[in-house]
């Protein structure tokens, strides 16, 4: 099997076979925490862990499998700064969550800018968030799993509030009702307004559609449903981080408003209404004899008459 491996990338290939059997591991395909403990178990420099990446990457392509170096974990392990950062921004979204989860369509944006933000506190880059399909998701009621390499793994805390795993859970139940009823949105908005009324599943031919989507204001994803660009989902995670972001207003009137209930409305005006019924009817009355008193059948003779002359000086006739 190794003479299909490119020269190049053979040593580093074998030596991770190696300590992979060693340690009882599946090296093929291998798992990002079983790659992650061999990078640290072999420290070394940036450039050189990067290079034993690649070729378990490369391995993993010639044989038919994703890439496992694509998960967040392990880009973090290769690069300090990069590290440093992800953990800057994780704290950071720690700050900001929770955002609205209830209310229309104000609840409809918290629950998927949330998603995006402990999405982006994993370590995944924009355009991998903005390609995630909901089929690539795997829920249990402890951690979440992304991407089937898995691009990363987010573990439940005990804070509900940022708890990556319950913010997952929040924004994957609203999704089935925008696949659903994209266009009344009715079923989404009295669940997210009352509570009453809870998101059914996506059967198996449903599960590939986007999992962050564009909302208008009336809270109605695009038609048909299409993946964010990933520099609206950069955009929208820094304008939360600086405390930017746009308010969505609620949209449904509150029980205690003051404004009247239908009920309440009087169907007979405070002033009388301007006395325009008889002025109508004496209009058409006289419209009538203004008719009678014309002679409509000497007109139409007369109009017929110009109109054979006018033909006859066209010689159309």
């Amino acid at each position: 099997m190794t003479w299909q491996i490119a020269a190049r990338y053979r040593y580093d290939w074998a030596r991770f076979t190696d300590w992979a059997r060693s340690r009882g591991e599946t090296f093929l395909p291998a798992g990002p925490l079983v790659i992650l403990d061999y990078l640290i178990s072999h420290p070394a420099a940036d450039s050189t862990q990067r290079g034993r990446l690649a070729a378990i990457n490369h391995a993993h392509t010639t044989f038919g499998y994703p890439p496992p170096g694509r998960a967040a974990a392990l880009r973090d392990a290769l690069t300090a700064a990069r590290y440093d950062r992800t953990a800057t921004l994780r704290a950071r979204v720690q700050e900001v969550l929770p955002l609205p989860e209830w209310g229309w369509p104000e609840g409809l944006f918290g629950r998927r800018d949330a998603a995006m933000l402990v999405l982006a506190a994993a370590g995944l880059p924009y355009k991998t968030i903005a390609e995630l399909r909901l089929s690539d998701l795997e829920s249990h009621p402890d951690q979440v799993i992304i991407g089937s390499v898995p691009l990363a793994v987010l573990h439940a805390t005990d804070n509900e509030d940022s708890c990556p795993v319950a913010v997952l859970h929040r924004w994957t139940a609203a999704v089935p009702l925008l696949v659903q009823a994209p266009a009344t949105m009715a079923a989404a908005r009295d669940w997210l307004t009352t509570g009453a009324r809870q998101p059914s599943t996506l059967d198996s031919t449903q599960l590939a559609v986007p999992l962050l989507v564009s909302i208008d204001r009336d809270g109605r994803p695009p038609l048909p449903m299409t993946h964010m660009a990933a520099t609206s989902v950069r955009s929208i995670v820094r304008n939360h981080l600086s405390g930017q972001v746009r308010s969505h207003r609620s949209r449904i009137p509150d029980r205690g408003d003051a404004r009247p209930g239908r009920s309440e409305l009087s169907l007979v005006p405070d002033s009388p209404l301007p006395d325009v019924h008889d002025r109508g009817v004496q209009a058409r009355k006289n419209a009538v004899t203004l008719f009678d008193d014309l002679d409509l059948d000497n007109v139409y003779d007369e109009v017929s008459r110009r109109y054979d002359e006018i033909l006859n000086r066209l010689h159309w006739t």
